[in-house]
């Protein structure tokens, strides 16, 4: 997820779970701002989409990975941000 100028041109991922070779797809759902280190910051926001995968990604304007979040087999949220430091 570090790498979004790389990342969002794959069209098959490896599943680190299963060790299975993914297809997925992204598509850019569009500017929104968010909370970074405290400080409201533009963030452009993709969707990885995948037969059994779905994951929300933000990245700043320079491509900085922001946060991320998805939901679990279980119906959890799973959200990671970037952390403040």
């Amino acid at each position: 997820y570090w790498d979004p100028a790389r990342l969002l041109l794959r069209r098959e991922l490896l599943n680190p779970q299963t060790g299975s070779i993914d297809k997925v797809r992204f598509e850019l759902l569009g500017e929104e701002t968010i909370q970074v280190r405290g400080a409201p910051v533009r963030a452009l926001r993709h969707r990885l989409q995948g037969d059994k995968i779905g994951i929300d990604l933000w990245y700043s304007a320079s491509g900085e990975w922001l946060q991320l979040t998805s939901t679990t087999d279980s119906k959890r949220l799973l959200h990671y941000r970037l952390r403040v430091q």
